[in-house]
């Protein structure tokens, strides 16, 4: 069994945010794979076959709660997780894969640790721009405001090209080959 974890806030203030690009691919994947969602364990959820879809509905801070009960309640190891979320250190326009290591600073990915009690977890890093922050500056409500903010219009365009290219390019093959037994 398989658990993708997108990552954002729940609410229609949050929609289109930066921080929400981890819906937007679950969303993206779930219109191609011609699913939809439902409630179920405080999250969006959806179980395909061997592989469940979820969109914690807690705000991005304590998402690991959902995952932690979801991977445990459905016995998923910890190397089936995959967590698909924003990353502001990663050009708006590109993606990253990584399989462990520290949170940088992504209070999700935080919570998911502190959770799970691992760092060891695929993550699908999207990019949503690096920002150049003078020292003098308030480097925290920065970044805070830039990832609760709605990507401009130009933007909009690259993220979702991003994101079809990672649901149609990566994560769908996966998803496949694992089906296949590979």
């Amino acid at each position: 069994m398989k658990l993708i974890v997108g990552l954002g806030n729940p609410g229609k203030k949050y929609e289109e945010t930066r921080h929400n690009v981890g819906f937007m691919v679950l969303d993206k994947l779930a219109k191609k794979l011609n699913f939809s969602f439902e409630k179920k364990f405080n999250s969006e959820f959806k179980k395909e076959r061997e592989t469940i879809y979820l969109k914690p509905q807690t705000f991005m801070n304590l998402s690991g709660q959902v995952v932690k009960e979801v991977a445990h309640y459905y016995n998923i190891d910890n190397g089936n997780i995959w967590i698909i979320y924003d990353d502001i250190d990663i050009p708006l326009g590109d993606w990253k894969e990584k399989h462990e290591g520290t949170s940088a600073g992504h209070k999700g990915i935080d919570s998911i640790i502190q959770e799970l009690g691992t760092d060891e977890f695929a993550r699908l890093r999207v990019g949503i721009g690096r920002l150049t922050i003078d020292a003098n500056e308030d480097r925290k409500k920065i970044v805070e405001n830039y990832v609760l903010n709605k990507f401009t219009p130009e933007q909009i365009i690259e993220i979702d090209k991003v994101i079809q290219s990672l649901v149609e390019e990566f994560i769908i093959p996966k998803l496949i080959s694992n089906q296949n037994g590979r």
